[in-house]
């Protein structure tokens, strides 16, 4: 045999090693990143489909009725909060959606994710919803819907 054959290599060096695993991670955080805004975004466009679902109820119910919209000092609106139970009894709405986040209390900034509805008199009602995007508006955060317009 001759002497200055070069022996073969049999394995990576810790640099190559390094590289290759440092490429991997930028490209699962990349993806993670990827999939966490698609989720938010995904779940706002649910929570304003469940807003315009909540309000076509209320109009039914109004229209069914003729008393105005149920008196609320303010709750989290589900199946089995006052003013769920009236609009299921009265037939607007076979169920009350709720966040995909849901439970919580009050819409706020620190996690409050909930449909929060508040009538104090019987021709106007206020919905407040948490959005986690300024995809399908223009800010993320607290919004506001009522029987006039989508905030």
């Amino acid at each position: 045999m001759k002497e200055g054959i070069l022996k073969q290599k049999k394995g990576y060096t810790a640099v190559e090693l390094l590289i290759v695993v440092s490429i991997l991670i930028f490209i699962v955080t990349l993806i993670t990143v990827s999939i966490t805004g698609m989720r938010q975004k995904s779940r706002d466009a649910t929570r304003l489909n469940h807003i315009n679902t909540i309000r076509k109820g209320f109009d039914l119910y109004l229209t069914a009725t003729s008393k105005g919209y149920p008196a609320s000092i303010g709750e989290c609106l589900s199946n089995s909060s006052p003013t769920g139970v009236t609009l299921i009894s009265a037939d607007a709405v076979k169920n009350i959606p709720t966040d995909p986040l849901w439970p919580s209390a009050i819409p706020n900034d620190t996690g409050g994710f909930c449909y929060y509805y508040i009538s104090d008199d019987y021709d106007v009602y206020t919905l407040d919803y948490f959005l986690e995007t300024a995809k399908h508006t223009d800010k993320s955060g607290p919004h506001q819907a009522s029987n006039e317009n989508l905030y």
